[in-house]
């Protein structure tokens, strides 16, 4: 399985100010597994972490920083992700 990620990502102003730590984050989260095309789907702090080699730690404070830049919705109790997309569409 691949992913195709619009490669105006990079030139994205909100994605731009992100640490580096949040823009890795945010590519694993579109890019992983267990992505669903409608961007909503279970994915533990745990995970994150064993998959990106970003230390558990630093995970909360990355998805605190993603979502108040509108890039993602994450449930804690639930450990439920939902994101926006910069797939290129293929239509």
């Amino acid at each position: 399985m691949y992913r195709t990620i619009n490669v105006s990502i990079y030139r994205d102003a909100e994605f731009r100010k992100l640490t580096e730590r949040s823009q890795h984050l945010f590519l694993y989260l579109i890019t992983n597994s267990l992505t669903h095309f409608c961007g909503i789907y279970y994915i533990p702090f745990i995970m994150m972490s064993h998959e990106t080699h970003i230390p558990i730690e630093y995970i909360p404070d990355l998805i605190i920083e993603l979502r108040e830049s509108k890039f993602l919705l994450y449930d804690n109790d639930n450990e439920i992700s939902i994101h926006r997309y910069y797939f290129s569409a293929s239509i």
